[in-house]
């Protein structure tokens, strides 16, 4: 009542209830928005230098095993690579190491070693499918030894999550709410914000709102494990703050993108304004697939490198472009001339030619064939064909059933 006394005076309204009845006086709404605007403002520095990393993860130190020894010469020639070139770096891999090679935990290993201090983690792991999503999460947990202080994976299908669960003994902790005006989504996360964690995080959100805690582990955790179309909120919203979240969480987080090759053209102009904004926010940004065309690379690290210019044009310490090209055979860490982008080219289309000459000296695994198909409708009947055929050529009959398999 008393503060109502300092509006009463001019009967303007800035907006209503649900049920359609006056809420806010004009000026009380601007005085309120400007006020907690300015708080927010100066809080937002915290999003880019003081938000979690997870340190001392054990299976990041160990020595990769046999076939994956790959991944700890990747990290060999960043090392080597930072101790030739001072300053602020900044990141563009690309991760080309063929399926079956170990690129999930490779990313992870890599990611300690481009952070500030090589000793720590704090990133997001951006995938296109959901289920892939969940089964990676349970990846991070095995075999990196992650735990819920560490890592939140934001999925958005409640059927995918329960076919999971059936599939996994290991129950994960999801939030129950289901509407929340910023983050609608679930995230499995646990609830270990500290209370100097959450004073910080209660700046931005209403701490009386049940929904605040999973938009606060998405913000907050050092690995968040997500579908990339949660992320794209912050280069495609036209109306609303659905941008919110994911912008202040991409200020303190690095962007790998898996399988970067699986999504469609359409998809990938969205996907560079993305990239074009961490380069922006001066984050570092990995592309991983067994299978990167050229020209979506160089297309992608276009997009990177207009972003980081424009970082380097507002702030004062101006980041060193370096690109890291790794697959299961070599690495390569070379430092970028952010003025000259045809550079890039001509080294990807190098480690690429080593890469070819490789792989055509290893055993063939897989053979295809190719059918002619002049119109869609020609399709189906040539698919069907083909199944067939490549049945015949590779079935095996069970021993009990008798079917062929």
């Amino acid at each position: 009542a008393k503060d109502n006394d300092r509006w009463f005076h001019n009967d303007l309204w800035a907006n209503t209830n649900i049920k359609g009845d006056r809420n806010q006086f004009l000026e009380e709404h601007l005085y309120l928005t400007a006020r907690q605007g300015l708080s927010i403002a100066h809080s937002l520095p915290g999003f880019a230098d003081k938000m979690e990393h997870a340190y001392d993860i054990k299976t990041l130190k160990k020595k990769s095993p046999g076939k994956f020894s790959w991944q700890d010469k990747a990290v060999n020639a960043i090392n080597a690579y930072r101790e030739k070139n001072e300053g602020n770096l900044s990141w563009f891999i690309v991760n080309m190491a063929s399926t079956g090679c170990g690129k999930t935990i490779a990313n992870a290993k890599i990611e300690r070693a481009v952070s500030k201090d090589g000793e720590s983690l704090r990133y997001i792991l951006a995938l296109g499918l959901r289920s892939l999503t969940l089964q990676t999460g349970d990846s991070y947990k095995k075999d990196l030894g992650l735990d819920s202080d560490e890592l939140a994976v934001l999925v958005g299908n409640s059927a995918v999550r329960s076919l999971h669960k059936l599939q996994n003994a290991e129950e994960s902790e999801f939030s129950s709410e289901s509407a929340e005006e910023l983050l609608t989504e679930n995230v499995s996360y646990s609830d270990t914000i500290s209370e100097g964690e959450n004073q910080f995080l209660d700046i931005f959100f209403d701490e009386k709102n049940p929904s605040a805690g999973k938009a606060k582990a998405f913000l907050y955790k050092p690995v968040l494990c997500t579908t990339i179309d949660h992320m794209m909120g912050s280069v495609c919203s036209v109306r609303g703050g659905k941008y919110i979240l994911p912008m202040l969480r991409l200020m303190s987080s690095d962007l790998i993108i898996d399988e970067i090759d699986d999504f469609a053209p359409t998809d990938l102009l969205a996907i560079a304004r993305l990239v074009h904004l961490a380069g922006m926010l001066g984050r570092n940004v990995g592309i991983s697939s067994a299978t990167i065309p050229q020209d979506l690379a160089e297309a992608l690290y276009r997009a990177y490198a207009a972003g980081l210019r424009s970082y380097n044009e507002f702030f004062s310490g101006k980041q060193i472009c370096s690109v890291l090209w790794c697959d299961e055979y070599s690495s390569m860490a070379t430092r970028m001339n952010l003025q000259d982008d045809s550079q890039y080219k001509e080294n990807h289309k190098a480690f690429l030619s080593k890469r070819l000459k490789r792989i055509l000296k290893e055993p063939v695994k897989r053979k295809g064939t190719i059918w002619d198909c002049d119109d869609l409708e020609e399709y189906g009947e040539k698919m069907q064909e083909a199944i067939l055929t490549l049945h015949n050529h590779h079935h095996i009959i069970d021993r009990k059933s008798g079917k062929q398999v």
